[in-house]
């Protein structure tokens, strides 16, 4: 009896220390390195330049100490990549509803230009990971999904 609750005992605390060695792998990136092996490793049709920051709030509402970067193309294409570091985690669901506003009026931008990249902006990879979210528009799309799953997963 003693050497079955001896047994109890040593599977309750080895569940235990199991469960608390479980890490939550919370993430840490250089959104500036990453944005750029991206945009080196994703196929895109339209040369990407990184835009200055002003120039970046005309296209997205972004929340205040939110660091980010932004690439898009010439014009002539819808394709771009957006990396966003929110300062807090609860302006996730706020920053991903921009991100939505900013897809809908490109697809509105797309529409009587160049109806051919409605596809890629319908098509657009978003992914999250704790503060982090990260926006691309391309055709390459199961490549940027594993690119941008090497960083954000």
């Amino acid at each position: 009896m003693l050497r079955k609750k001896w047994l109890l005992f040593f599977i309750m605390a080895c569940m235990l220390l199991v469960g608390c060695n479980k890490e939550n792998k919370s993430i840490n990136i250089d959104i500036n390195s990453v944005s750029k092996s991206l945009v080196e490793n994703i196929e895109f049709k339209d040369s990407l330049e990184l835009l200055d920051s002003e120039i970046v709030k005309m296209f997205y509402e972004i929340p205040d100490n939110t660091e980010y970067v932004l690439y898009m193309g010439s014009g002539a294409t819808a394709e771009e990549l957006a990396i966003f570091k929110l300062a807090d985690e609860q302006k996730v669901e706020e920053m991903i509803k921009n991100i939505k506003a900013h897809i809908e009026n490109q697809i509105l931008q797309f529409e009587d230009y160049n109806n051919e990249e409605i596809k890629k902006l319908e098509n657009y990879i978003l992914k999250v990971k704790d503060n982090y979210v990260v926006l691309c528009v391309t055709d390459d799309i199961e490549n940027a999904k594993s690119q941008i799953d090497n960083y954000v997963k």
